[in-house]
């Protein structure tokens, strides 16, 4: 993962006063690598994309990069334009513990 990347992710939402959670944020770099991939090996463009799933270039982008979390609603129309399951986007991400409600 680019540190880059996710210190500008955490920065951005520090600036918006929105709490930050390092693990949230590796795991939206993460789906919009995937979403990158997909989207290239396809050869569409990012307004192609958007079109498809009725949002902006930009806003694909902002995905891509990790700096807008994906809603469930979201990803479930991405992996339709795309061809492909939710389940894709999830792939090779470390499985990690479930928190307990206590925890939280």
């Amino acid at each position: 993962m680019s540190l880059e990347v996710s210190e500008r992710a955490v920065a951005s939402a520090s600036r918006i006063g929105a709490p930050v959670d390092r693990s949230t944020v590796d795991i939206d770099i993460h789906l919009g690598r995937r979403l990158r991939m997909r989207r290239r090996s396809l050869w569409m463009t990012q307004t192609e994309l958007a079109s498809a799933v009725g949002v902006g270039f930009w806003q694909i982008h902002k995905y891509e990069r990790g700096l807008n979390t994906i809603s469930a609603s979201r990803l479930w129309m991405l992996a339709e334009a795309l061809g492909v399951s939710v389940e894709y986007f999830f792939s090779g991400l470390e499985n990690r513990p479930a928190q307990s409600a206590d925890a939280a």
